[in-house]
Order: C-alpha cells, then sequence, then structure tokens
C-alpha cells in the first residue's frame, strides 16, 4: 500500500510515507541456533559444516531450513539408527537430490506472494532461473525492477551487477515451473530457430563492441591489458561464426572462440599467467575462457588429463543445470548458445567492476 502512488487514479497519501522493511531470511547465527536446538530436543546434533551447508542452501529461510532437517529426521527414523546422532555435511549432501524434490511443494509458498503482486520481478527470477542472464542485466540496469528480488533475499548482486540465486532450491523449482508451462524438457531455455541467424550477429557484435570498449577502459585506466594491445587481435576470425546445428559446426566454431579471446593470451602473457593471475585481475572473464578452453580441449582432443575431466563434468553440470548433454534435443547449439552468453555477460560484470 505503500509502492502505488495512484489507486483508481486517485493519489494514494500512503504513496512513500512509511518506510518498508523486507524480511530476509535468518542471519548464520540465528540459523545455526535454530537448527542446534531443535535438533538437540530428538537428539541430532549437526557438525559446524553441517549447519553452514544449510545456510547456504537454503538461505536463511526458517521454513525451508525446517523441512530439509526434517526430511533427515525421517530419514533416520526409516534407518532406525540410534540416537543421539551426529549429523554431517556429506550425509546432507548425499541426500540433496530427493530432499529437495520433497520440498518443492514449500517452493511454491516462498514465491507465491511475488508471483502474483511483482510480475515484472517474477519474470526476472524465471529469466535467472532459465540461464538468460543478457535479459536480466538489461532489466538490472533500472534498480527498481530488482529492488524486491534483493529485499526478499532471493537473489544477491555483487558490484558487478552479476546476480547470484541465494537460495538454490528456489532457482530450481522456478526453473521447472517454467520449463513445465512451456512444456519443455529442458531447464535451460534456447533462442527459437527462426531467431537464431539474427541473434547470433546481435550477440556477436555484442561482444566485439563491449570487448573492445572494456580493453581500451583497461588501457586508459592503466590496468594490466589482456593482449599487449587495446584491442581483439584475432577479430575477424570471431565475426565469422556461424550457428551450430551438428558436432562438427561446434567443433569450428569453439575453435573459433579459442583462437579468438585464449590463444592470445597464452601467446602474450603465457598459461601461467591464465590460471595464476587472471582470475586476480579479470574473474569473470577467467570463467568465460575457461570455459572455452575446455570445450575446445574436449572437442580436439581424444583424451583429457583426469583433473580436466572433473573440471569438464562440472562446468557441464552447472550449465546444463544438471541435465546430460545427450538428453538436449540441440545439444551444440546449446553449448554454442551458453558460450556466447556467457561471454558477453561476462565482459558487462568486467565493465561494471572498473567502475
Amino acid at each position: 500500500m505503500c509502492e502505488i502512488d495512484l489507486i483508481d487514479g486517485v493519489q494514494n497519501p500512503m504513496f512513500g510515507i512509511v518506510k518498508d522493511v523486507m524480511l530476509t531470511g535468518l542471519r548464520t547465527e540465528d540459523t545455526h541456533s535454530m537448527i542446534r536446538r531443535m535438533g538437540r530436543q530428538i537428539g541430532l546434533t549437526y557438525e559446524d559444516s553441517a549447519l553452514d551447508y544449510l545456510q547456504q542452501r537454503y538461505g536463511g529461510h526458517p521454513l525451508l531450513t525446517r523441512m530439509a532437517c526434517s526430511f533427515t529426521n525421517k530419514a533416520i527414523v526409516r534407518e532406525e539408527l540410534e540416537r543421539p546422532i551426529s549429523i554431517s555435511k556429506d550425509r546432507l549432501v548425499k541426500e540433496e537430490v530427493q530432499r529437495e524434490s520433497d520440498l518443492q511443494f514449500y517452493c511454491r509458498h516462498v514465491v507465491s506472494e511475488l508471483k502474483q503482486f511483482y510480475g515484472i520481478e517474477y519474470e526476472l527470477l524465471e529469466k535467472i532461473s532459465r540461464g538468460e542472464i543478457v535479459d536480466f542485466l538489461e532489466f538490472a540496469a533500472e534498480p527498481e525492477f530488482i529492488k524486491h528480488l534483493k529485499g526478499y533475499g532471493l537473489i544477491g548482486v555483487d558490484k558487478s551487477g552479476r546476480p547470484d540465486f541465494r537460495i538454490p532450491v528456489i532457482k530450481r523449482y522456478i526453473a521447472f515451473e517454467s520449463a513445465r508451462q512451456r512444456k519443455s524438457g529442458e531447464l535451460r531455455t534456447m533462442v527459437a530457430e527462426l531467431d537464431r541467424i539474427d541473434w547470433l550477429e546481435r550477440r556477436k557484435d555484442g561482444i566485439l563492441r563491449d570487448m573492445k570498449q572494456f580493453l581500451k577502459s583497461c588501457d586508459v585506466m592503466g590496468k594490466i591489458g589482456l593482449y599487449g594491445a587495446p584491442y581483439i587481435v584475432e577479430a575477424d576470425q570471431f565475426a565469422s561464426i556461424k550457428v551450430c546445428r551438428s558436432w562438427s559446426d561446434f567443433t569450428s566454431f569453439i575453435n573459433s572462440m579459442n583462437q579468438t579471446f585464449v590463444e592470445p593470451i597464452d601467446a602474450m602473457k603465457g598459461k601461467k599467467f591464465f590460471y595464476s593471475d587472471m582470475p586476480n585481475h579479470f574473474p569473470y572473464l577467467f570463467d568465460a575462457f575457461s570455459r572455452i578452453r575446455l570445450l575446445r580441449n574436449n572437442a580436439d582432443h581424444l583424451r583429457l588429463r583426469q583433473s580436466v575431466e572433473l573440471d569438464l563434468a562440472k562446468m557441464l553440470e552447472t550449465d546444463l543445470f544438471g541435465t546430460r548433454l545427450t538428453s538436449l534435443r540441440e545439444p551444440w547449439f546449446m553449448l554454442q548458445q551458453i558460450c556466447l552468453d556467457e561471454t558477453f555477460a561476462s565482459v558487462q560484470y568486467e565493465k561494471n567492476s572498473l567502475g
């Protein structure tokens, strides 16, 4: 009642007078205290790492946290374990998939009012949950659009503008709901086939334009450079990429991305710079370029070192929201879209971090 300036065409006398205070999740120490106290009454003690995990996973939301603990308690009853018993982080992680499947019903309760009263903000949550970060960044330029999302503690936005779900199980719920409404089995949305050529041209232009601006800004500010010059050395290579429709298309695409953005850094700065210095100076570009490097190595090498295999699997798990690559309808375009979107977004984050 304090945020609407007009009601049926009449000025709202309460508009802007009462200061609104958002109810966010519990602080870490309060979450720990709640879990310890309630667990102690039924013979459950939680290790510190388990308490931290629950705070990170459920953002201090009292209902979700209690229901998560209740799931563990019921599992212990079924297993007929003797009490008192210590609950470890390993146990909670092992239960995560089944537990959060059970929690989906309660997630609806958490976001129901946001969806009902703040449709634009809920749409932004859907965009983040579906991986449409570039679209989110366009809206987030207006602070009013993300005021409630930040105030409720559902997302955090760092100084670079990068959004992050504070409660991962809510993200997964919203992604599932969105996929259900679209009648799709894929949580991450793909650009429609008829729009892909136009989308690709916009994304290429955006990356090249903003990357050049960023490199020039670094040069003017005296910030350490990436390529030894305030421009992209192999821009023509990147400008020639096409929409991926097959494995061979993707192999050509990812090699072009690597030759444009990654190899010049290795040639001018060395791989030691890439892995040691770049994460500190350019953390967002490092994430995006590491994705390119991993996918390129996977495309060009029959065998990868075990550590690289693990990094690749972890990256795909995150990027595809747990969906197997082989189960996607168009896996090669999906990977292309992710690479380009995440590279574009990383440039925006780096530009914002410069101030």
